[in-house]
């Protein structure tokens, strides 16, 4: 996302001494225009997270970065003491209330609570689409973002930084300009 890759170059400038590269500023910029220009296809829905602890926190940080607060977070490895940092980083964006977190296998979620909660977006990496999704009622009907990695024809940088998180962002209004 925006915020954490601005952390993560302030922290690699400090190291250096040098400044961030003009290509790199270039790209932020190409980013924040996207986010700009994305907001209203992206704004009002409601995103379900799902994976591991990483990719969870990561997309759900980014998601709020976009203004959109995930509704629900199901991380089918997570602990309680990620649950409780998850719920700090929801608690610090003002979205706390309207979250539910579930950590466990996404096979132990009633499925009351998963039809009380529907989502209009499901962002999960691709090896849980298959196994979790699919069966779930819960994302019946949800558009599912799949955050596939870079072609081979692509650069690795592309999952990285501020490309990184253009990748993520066109991957989702593309599934949203699908509906």
């Amino acid at each position: 996302g925006l915020a954490w890759t601005d952390l993560w170059l302030q922290y690699f400038q400090q190291l250096s001494g040098q400044e961030i590269p003009l290509a790199t500023q270039q790209q932020r910029y190409l980013l924040c225009d996207a986010i700009h220009r994305a907001t209203p296809l992206i704004n009002k829905n409601r995103v379900a997270v799902c994976g591991e602890p990483d990719f969870v926190m990561g997309i759900s940080r980014f998601l709020i970065e976009l203004g959109v607060g995930p509704a629900l977070i199901v991380c089918h490895n997570g602990n309680k003491h990620w649950q409780d940092a998850m719920q700090g980083l929801l608690s610090d964006s003002g979205y706390h209330k309207e979250v539910t977190i579930i950590i466990g296998s996404a096979e132990t979620v009633s499925d009351q609570l998963l039809t009380t909660h529907h989502a209009d977006l499901l962002v999960a990496p691709p090896s849980l689409h298959s196994v979790t999704v699919d069966s779930r009622p819960f994302f019946a009907g949800a558009k599912q973002v799949k955050l596939d990695r870079p072609t081979q024809s692509e650069h690795p940088a592309t999952t990285l930084g501020y490309q990184g998180a253009l990748h993520i962002l066109n991957a989702i209004v593309d599934t949203l300009a699908q509906r």
